[in-house]
């Protein structure tokens, strides 16, 4: 069920950014040659559009009645303000580096 495999994903996201941008080696070579790994930005900027269209893929799902969809709407949503920022967050960690 996307409801539930999104979120999931975008999980695995924000793992993926601690790691890129805060963790060891990241730390590591920004302080050795003040670089960020540029491969794995991409990648996450490709995962967060990924979950983006699947999350805006589910606000229009033909087969659900009316307080169903709003239901999925506020949900949906509520992700994406969510991981906006979180992602706002991440691009001021970037600029700090």
């Amino acid at each position: 069920m996307r409801m539930s495999s999104t979120p999931l994903e975008l999980g695995t996201v924000c793992r993926k950014i601690h790691t890129v941008l805060a963790g060891s080696k990241a730390t590591r070579r920004a302080e050795e040659h003040g670089l960020i790994d540029a491969n794995g930005m991409r990648e996450i900027w490709r995962d967060l559009d990924h979950c983006w269209q699947e999350l805006d893929a589910m606000k229009h799902m033909s087969d659900q009645d009316n307080l169903r969809r709003s239901e999925v709407v506020q949900y949906v949503h509520a992700w994406q303000v969510s991981r906006y920022f979180k992602l706002s967050f991440s691009i001021c960690l970037i600029e700090l580096l």
